[in-house]
């Protein structure tokens, strides 16, 4: 029993650090079933082990406190580490997303729609790596707001980074928030480097 958790332990925490840096839905999936099976393992070696195992073992608890642990690594660690990862990865290719900012200052890229003060979308003529589509502002303090939105397929799941540069005076401050300020439209945000936020709408990411 405490092989089979040990076994199951390492495999949701390698996939619930990998759920936090890709997230796919299989992927997802597969952890909400490893922990239910753990869950049920927990269960299983606390009562045999209360009932049985400990007539014949002082190490009766260890399948249940293995289970335990295995649930708490994954709970506890597995986004952080997996915040560790995505963000080196970023840092990997900010080059990619600066140029994108650059070129929408620049104006060498346009909005879809006008995007005085209110978001739109970019025509991109190339994306960055695992970027679904770009959305951007023109702030009325000559700031930016540029939004990257990553592609996944877990539903209800939206993440990605986006650049907050204006000022505090600005349409866009009272529009996205002030530096790590939460709001509707990024109602999880955490600070990456520089200007650069990575945002979601569910947490841990």
């Amino acid at each position: 029993m405490a092989k089979w958790c040990i076994a199951l332990g390492v495999i949701l925490f390698a996939f619930g650090v990998s759920s936090y840096v890709y997230p796919e839905f299989l992927a997802v999936a597969f952890c909400l079933f490893l922990v239910a099976v753990l869950m049920l393992l927990l269960v299983i070696a606390s009562i045999v082990g209360a009932m049985k195992w400990r007539k014949h073992t002082k190490g009766w608890f260890v399948p249940a406190l293995v289970c335990l642990a295995s649930l708490l690594l994954w709970w506890r660690v597995a986004s952080p580490l997996g915040q560790l990862v995505s963000d080196r990865m970023f840092e990997r290719n900010l080059a990619d997303y600066s140029a994108i900012v650059s070129k929408f200052r620049s104006g060498d890229l346009k909005c879809s729609d006008d995007c005085e003060g209110k978001r739109s979308p970019i025509n991109l003529m190339s994306h960055v790596p695992r970027v679904f589509d770009v959305w951007a502002t023109h702030c009325n303090d000559g700031g930016v707001v540029v939004l990257f939105r990553l592609d996944t397929d877990v539903p209800l799941l939206h993440e990605g980074y986006v650049l907050k540069d204006y000022g505090e005076a600005g349409d866009c401050n009272r529009l996205y928030g002030w530096r790590e300020s939460p709001s509707e439209e990024l109602p999880f945000i955490r600070h990456v480097e520089g200007n650069w936020y990575r945002w979601a709408d569910q947490p841990g990411f």
